[in-house]
């Protein structure tokens, strides 16, 4: 009788002391699990964001045409906003910048983004639900991989100038030999190295921002263009062009005659580490803008627009009442406790606005962009912006 009572509760103790067991091991596992996530969590750079968006949409790199990458709180969260294009597509990404989470997506069919010649890969739509913000197991696990991933990511080579107007070129479907003219030369925006490329063929203007990083199309435009191309461009005797016949290009290609034309302003200036000529001009109701290449009477840059000001009557220093350019920049410079001889970019044009004639002193000192309007009459600093370059 002792033993039928004696086993059974031999038993009950047996089961207490498993369910104990299995009780302590499935906590430790959480506390595991808990104490992993927080450690792998970490903040993501914009390059980490950038490539897990392109990964997500499933496109490849080299058919995006554009992207911009942003920071920004949204509802005291840190995030990454990944605006990017393709061929045919717009996305629009918001990122963690804690996580590498994607909180939301979405993909819009787009009828002005720019002809990319370079095949598409076949993907399949991408899914626009919106993916809220709740972390959970699944993805506080997958987040962290995509960062580690990224961030052993090589550094892309830098390209040549001869490659970004090659890739200008097989982006807008243009043969070389159509080109009548071209200019490429290096800038730096957001931060970053690049290849501005402007080039006219088949009666367009094409106008591209290349990463000098690694070849990636971040802007394209084109445009009908009215503009005569001149017909020369070679260089003239002494490796040196006139003031006239600075004067002389721009008018050619602007299809204007000089007795049509109310007011000019020829000057020498430096750009980009280059002697030029900037040519400003009014006639039949329309300003002309141009910048001419010194050394071979290249058109760098042309532009004209509808103006209703008042013609200045001369741009030489009046007597008593007028400051010259060169003053102009001595004050600017002054202003901002900054030689002339360290600046660079340097920049002064002679302009009008609201009925005061001014100048507009523009150059790049350790990555700041200083922008003045000085007074041409008195020498008065009119406005000044000062940006991270």
């Amino acid at each position: 009788m002792k033993r039928n009572i004696i086993f059974p509760v031999l038993l009950c103790a047996a089961g207490i002391i498993l369910c104990g067991c299995e009780n302590k091991t499935s906590a430790d596992v959480t506390v595991t699990q808990d104490t992993s996530a927080a450690a792998i969590t970490a903040d993501i750079t914009s390059e980490d964001a950038e490539n897990i968006a392109i990964a997500d949409a499933g496109i490849n790199s080299s058919d995006i045409t554009s992207i911009k990458v942003s920071r920004d709180d949204e509802n005291g969260k840190s995030v990454f906003e990944v605006d990017f294009f393709d061929a045919s597509n717009e996305y629009e990404y918001e990122i963690s910048a804690e996580s590498g989470e994607i909180i939301s997506k979405s993909m819009e069919a787009r009828d002005n983004v720019p002809t990319v010649s370079a095949e598409t890969s076949g993907t399949a739509p991408l899914d626009t639900t919106t993916v809220q913000p709740a972390v959970t197991e699944s993805t506080t696990t997958a987040a962290p991989v995509s960062v580690s991933v990224n961030a052993t990511t090589p550094a892309a080579k830098s390209i040549t100038e001869a490659e970004a107007k090659s890739i200008a070129f097989d982006s807008a479907g243009v043969k070389e030999s159509d080109v009548e003219y071209i200019n490429v030369k290096p800038d730096r925006d957001d931060g970053r190295d690049i290849f501005d490329v402007e080039f006219y063929a088949n009666g367009t203007e094409y106008d591209y921002e290349i990463d000098a990083s690694n070849g990636k199309v971040l802007s394209a435009d084109k445009e009908l263009e009215n503009l005569k191309i001149p017909k020369s461009t070679t260089k003239q005797s002494g490796n040196k062009i006139t003031e006239a016949e600075a004067k002389s290009i721009a008018f050619d290609s602007a299809g204007v005659k000089e007795s049509d034309v109310e007011y000019i302003n020829v000057k020498p200036d430096r750009d980009d580490g280059r002697d030029i000529f900037d040519v400003e001009f009014y006639a039949n109701g329309t300003e002309y803008d141009y910048e001419i290449d010194a050394s071979d009477g290249k058109i760098l840059s042309a532009d004209k627009e509808l103006e209703n000001l008042k013609i200045p009557k001369s741009t030489t220093k009046q007597s008593g009442n007028k400051i010259t350019e060169a003053e102009a920049k001595e004050i600017a410079f002054a202003d901002a406790g900054i030689s002339e001889a360290d600046a660079k970019r340097v920049k002064s044009e002679f302009d009008r606005d609201d009925g005061k004639e001014i100048y507009e002193i523009e150059f790049y000192y350790n990555n700041m962009e200083y922008t003045y309007e000085i007074n041409a009459a008195d020498g008065a600093i009119i406005d000044k912006e000062i940006d991270r370059d």
